[in-house]
């Protein structure tokens, strides 16, 4: 088993709301975005990204082209953790999924349960 040391966000009930809303709208379909980080101890911004993904109810995909373009106003910002949402309300985090993964880059996937409830969950 391959581990990885990365140091994660802080998340807070509100981003977790926030990340939870941007799914809701974008259900069925997968939503991924980004949380970027400033230099200073400003709050985490959270940036939504197109899906790229040829199957977006079943996956997410996310264009390293994307990720450049949307942290570029955001002079400073440096890439803090990538997000995805499972609308479906599936818990941890797909075959997919995992074969996805950046290495040093925090992942985190927030399942949107039927009752509204967010869980968020890194891997």
């Amino acid at each position: 088993m391959n581990s990885r040391l990365i140091r994660v966000p802080e998340l807070t009930d509100e981003l977790i709301g926030e990340i939870g809303r941007i799914g809701r709208l974008r259900s069925p379909a997968e939503a991924c975005g980004m949380l970027a980080e400033a230099p200073d101890d400003s709050p985490l911004r959270i940036i939504e990204l197109p899906n790229r993904s040829m199957n977006p109810t079943e996956e997410y995909e996310v264009w390293g082209k994307d990720l450049g373009l949307a942290i570029e106003p955001y002079s400073g910002y440096d890439v803090a953790a990538l997000w995805h949402t499972h609308p479906k309300g599936t818990l941890g985090p797909s075959q997919t999924d995992l074969m996805n993964v950046i290495e040093a880059v925090p992942m985190l996937l927030v399942t949107l349960l039927a009752d509204g409830v967010n869980i968020p969950e890194w891997f």
